[in-house]
């Protein structure tokens, strides 16, 4: 139980430190954008005026998808599943909390159709561990 509190405690931590958050944001902002991922979109981070007790982003105007309608949520599932995909079968490093409230449906679609918010809870995977999930889902699918 030891082991258990301390890896509790110490992400506790770390998803309260800003500067930290910041850093997981610009992270997968940048590793998608190599990935060429165009419906999700991430926003900007102002480091001059974030601090680990502060983080300050881009607002994006839109409504979280748990205050949308069914309906309205059902056009964004392939959009986030090729997202989420790509975090974890491509980069390897991907948003650990992604509840209906941290996914924005946004009003303007120029910079893509969903975002991404709260970057508190990240993990990443190695390649081998990548690796074996493609292999569970093509041992899966046949």
């Amino acid at each position: 139980y030891v082991a258990l509190l301390n890896e509790w405690a110490v992400g506790f931590y770390t998803e309260l430190d800003f500067q930290n958050e910041g850093t997981n944001q610009r992270t997968l902002k940048n590793l998608l954008a190599e990935q060429n991922n165009t419906g999700v979109y991430i926003p900007e981070v102002y480091e001059e005026f974030s601090t680990r007790r502060i983080l300050v982003t881009e607002w994006i105007d839109g409504i979280k998808l748990s205050e949308c309608e069914p309906h309205e949520i059902k056009e964004y599932i392939k959009v986030g599943q090729e997202c989420f995909l790509t975090q974890l079968l491509q980069v390897g490093f991907f948003h650990s909390d992604p509840h209906p409230g941290n996914i924005i449906r946004m009003n303007d679609n120029t910079k893509g159709e969903i975002a991404l918010i709260d970057f508190g809870l990240v993990a990443r995977l190695q390649q081998t561990d990548m690796d074996q999930i493609v292999n569970a889902i093509i041992h899966l699918a046949n």
